[in-house]
């Protein structure tokens, strides 16, 4: 799940996704996520999480207002 508006330590607007993983006996409401996952090289207003794909276990995060211009960021095993 993106969150392109989350504050990073000083960094307004940073942005991060959060990974929640299905229970073997469900999904259940949580407000705890598995892990949360941000740009190494975030900077203000970023807003990674904008976007996020998943495919197995590799999720593709973007953050379109970086100052490369825009980046995707790759997590996987």
């Amino acid at each position: 799940m993106g969150a392109p508006g989350q504050n990073v330590g000083p960094n307004l607007e940073q942005g991060a996704a959060y990974v929640y993983v299905e229970k073997t006996s469900g999904w259940t409401t949580t407000r705890n996520a598995y892990s949360e996952l941000t740009a190494s090289d975030g900077a203000a207003f970023d807003t990674f999480g904008v976007s996020a794909a998943i495919n197995g276990t590799t999720l593709v995060v973007g953050a379109p207002k970086s100052n490369t211009p825009g980046e995707a960021y790759v997590f996987g095993p």
